[in-house]
């Protein structure tokens, strides 16, 4: 996780890296209030309703983009390590992938059409399949996943992510991971 002065997302292919707090400041970069000018008489209330109107939006904005950047930030990120046909097993390959699972991360509701072999080598992890009790893994853990059962996973901390090794056998060009049906 990257610290809060990463690039936000504003919609696809921009960013909001401009958005600092100096910037957000009134004065600009320097902080500072622009000099008084002598020769226009200041109007506070109009000035109070602009500066209002433009820190309210300006914090709504802000809320959007910090949203978007923070479900960003939640999604697992999945490495293939290995993805190999298997000798005398036509049609069969096994993938070999590592899954980092963010802090309180949940997966949605799916099923693994091929045999799936997990070992948890950081943190810990809860496997919630359909028909048979919940289990808890923690690292040094390894579980078997039968195909075709539908399954939720999820990481037990709310702090500290886990990686898991997997190791997928299936159908050659079949997916590791399809949504379970209602």
């Amino acid at each position: 996780m990257q610290a809060s002065s990463t690039k936000l997302r504003l919609w696809p292919g921009t960013s909001a890296a401009f958005l600092t707090p100096a910037l957000l400041r009134p004065g600009g970069r320097s902080g500072q209030q622009s000099p008084e000018r002598s020769d226009v008489e200041p109007k506070p209330e109009k000035e109070s309703i602009m500066t209002r109107l433009t820190t309210a939006l300006t914090a709504i904005a802000l809320a959007f983009l910090t949203a978007d950047a923070a479900t960003a930030s939640e999604e697992e990120t999945v490495t293939m390590l290995l993805n190999q046909a298997l000798a005398g097993m036509d049609g069969k390959e096994v993938n070999m992938v590592q899954v980092d699972v963010p802090a309180g991360f949940e997966t949605p509701r799916h099923l693994h059409p091929g045999h799936m072999f997990m070992y948890v080598l950081e943190g810990a992890v809860e496997i919630d399949v359909d028909g048979q009790p919940t289990v808890q893994l923690a690292a040094g853990d390894a579980a078997y996943e039968i195909p075709g059962i539908p399954m939720i996973g999820r990481n037990l901390s709310a702090t500290e992510g886990a990686r898991l090794l997997i190791f997928a056998l299936g159908d050659a060009g079949a997916p590791i991971e399809l949504p379970a049906p209602e």
